[in-house]
């Protein structure tokens, strides 16, 4: 996940908490008779709830994902060849090499993760 992508997940949960907190409230303030019935104001205090709810889920998995360093630039294969360019030396030299055929997978075990750390 990159940060422009875990920014707009951020942005898309405080509106949708901003736009249900409003509407609830002026929901609740309503004391013209008539206007909102019980029905009304039950399906749109459930709504917000789910709505709510899923805008909190999803602003604690960005932060989950953000917090393990897992945002990852957008090529892996860019990210090896900066390594390549810098002049490291020895095995990460070589591991830069390969970085590209990595690249095609979108996502790496963590068991391999453990292998590429281990033989540095």
């Amino acid at each position: 996940m990159t940060r422009r992508q875990a920014l707009l997940l951020r942005i898309f949960s405080l509106w949708t908490a901003y736009v249900w907190l409003v509407l609830i409230w002026n929901i609740w303030h309503d004391h013209k008779p008539g206007e909102t019935s019980i029905g009304f104001k039950g399906v749109h205090y459930t709504l917000a709830a789910i709505s709510l709810a899923l805008a909190i889920t999803s602003w604690r998995v960005v932060t989950k994902v953000a917090g393990k360093r897992a945002v990852f630039p957008r090529s892996r294969a860019r990210a090896g060849t900066a390594r390549a360019r810098a002049g490291t030396a020895g095995a990460e030299t070589a591991e830069a090499g390969t970085a590209g055929a990595r690249a095609e997978t979108p996502r790496t075990g963590a068991a391999d993760r453990e292998k590429t750390q281990a033989s540095r």
